[in-house]
């Protein structure tokens, strides 16, 4: 008798495993430190990363895996305080909302 509820377990697994090794390809190091969750065919991705153009290519990345069904988005824009070439510390960036890419 095969367990019914062992099946989604394994393709969720299969899936996050999937999810993983495509994002950690990238050349970019904050998206390797994103936590990855799947549970039938939704994929959960939280974390924070320095840019929105990290953020942008951790979506497009996600949706392109075979067996993402929908995509929760919960990925931060967070860049790290820099100082300019005064010695200033500047101010973080403000993130806004694009309309579309929020689920």
């Amino acid at each position: 008798m095969v367990c019914l509820e062992a099946q989604p377990r394994r393709a969720d697994q299969e899936l996050r495993r999937r999810v993983i090794n495509f994002l950690s390809c990238k050349h970019f190091p904050g998206l390797r430190s994103l936590k990855v969750d799947a549970q039938l065919g939704v994929v959960t991705i939280s974390g924070r990363v320095s840019t929105f153009h990290e953020r942008q290519l951790c979506i497009n990345c996600c949706r392109r895996v075979a067996g993402v069904v929908r995509l929760d988005d919960r990925v931060v824009v967070s860049p790290p305080n820099s100082t300019s070439r005064s010695g200033v510390k500047n101010a973080p960036l403000v993130s806004s909302n694009c309309p579309g890419l929020e689920p």
